[in-house]
């Protein structure tokens, strides 16, 4: 794994909070410009940058300490489990700071959007999935969190001691890293496909749905970050219950503590930091003033309230008009706000804010 290396890790270290930094201001510029509320949302997104940012001081710490990004000595493998090297325990104490960081950044992501989603999008059914993933989202973070701290019932020293200390004073620390990514890319996937069939109901052409739907999945790379993190757990598990000679986790010894860990504190950081990425991005108007939600629904207007008033009657189904609400018989003008996220929908059963 040339990739993960001291150069690498303090490249993403640097650059990945310097792009949330730039993408939370222009979120913040937009909201101004447009004379819109601020939102939990917003806020909560800055709190998951100030986390990420932590978490890359941690990595830079380091692979400054020549952990985090290296390898270990070949001489050490032989005493793996009983090694109390210098190097091994500073390794171990930025990646117990790193995980007490990511868990509620990541946390703090998820609700954003799902928030996010609630500004745009309205109706009973909605609201109770919406509301719904968010306990769901803030259960995953408090828990997991609270475990990574205690999970050496208070004995802290233990979480940067030998292997042996860890399987002798805590849970089984594997597993639970293990469970926590795998709920972390399930709760993600639920999040990221949650505006698919809301979007999908909208009458419009299949080209413009996708564009629209391109918006809500620029998330999709931080949850490939996300699988990518969990296909290594999965690759350090799978060898130790099939007595595996010899395994590897992507080229790397599975004796190699610090090139392992290395290797997973590198995906972490690059899954934190898309995600905040791509928690803004839908609200960066000056980055998509040609491509997104709002041009490419008001320069659909036109054609398509043209063809509402060639219309005498709604066509049955999830039909849509800009500018007329179709919830009723009523011609009354369908109330456009700038929240900061775009015009509003209205349909049959639901309202939409794209």
């Amino acid at each position: 794994m040339t990739y993960v290396n001291g150069k690498s890790v303090i490249a993403i270290g640097v650059i990945l909070p310097v792009l949330g930094i730039a993408s939370i201001l222009s979120r913040f510029r937009a909201r101004v410009a447009r004379k819109a509320a601020v939102g939990l949302d917003d806020w909560l997104c800055l709190a998951a940058l100030v986390l990420e940012i932590g978490c890359g001081i941690t990595i830079i710490i380091g692979a400054s300490g020549h952990a985090i990004g290296y390898h270990s000595n070949p001489q050490d493998v032989s005493n793996f489990y009983e090694s109390h090297q210098r190097t091994q325990i500073f390794l171990e104490k930025c990646e117990f700071a790193f995980n007490i960081l990511i868990i509620p950044a990541l946390g703090l992501v998820k609700v954003s959007i799902l928030l996010f989603y609630q500004r745009i999008f309205r109706g009973r059914t909605f609201k109770i999935i919406s509301w719904t993933l968010i306990g769901i989202a803030s259960t995953w973070a408090v828990a997991f969190l609270l475990v990574t701290i205690f999970d050496c019932r208070g004995n802290f020293e233990a979480n940067w001691g030998s292997v042996r200390d860890l399987r002798a004073e805590c849970i089984d620390t594997f597993e639970q890293l293990l469970a926590l990514s795998i709920s972390d890319v399930i709760t993600d996937v639920c999040i990221l496909t949650l505006p698919i069939p809301l979007v999908w109901r909208l009458q419009m052409p299949h080209h413009r749905k996708f564009a629209v739907l391109a918006i809500f999945m620029l998330g999709a790379f931080s949850v490939a970050a996300g699988i990518t993190r969990m296909v290594i757990f999965i690759s350090i598990f799978a060898p130790s219950q099939h007595n595996v000679k010899d395994p590897t986790v992507l080229g790397v010894p599975s004796t190699d503590d610090l090139g392992v860990v290395s290797i997973i504190l590198f995906w972490a950081m690059i899954e934190i930091g898309v995600a905040v990425i791509a928690a803004c991005l839908p609200t960066l108007r000056p980055l998509f003033q040609g491509f997104s939600p709002e041009s490419i629904i008001n320069s659909l207007r036109s054609a398509i309230s043209l063809r509402s008033l060639r219309s005498d009657q709604s066509l049955p189904g999830p039909d849509v008009e800009l500018g007329r609400s179709l919830s009723t018989t009523s011609d009354r003008p369908l109330k456009e706000f700038q929240n900061g996220c775009g015009l509003v929908i209205e349909t049959k059963r639901n309202k939409y804010e794209v």
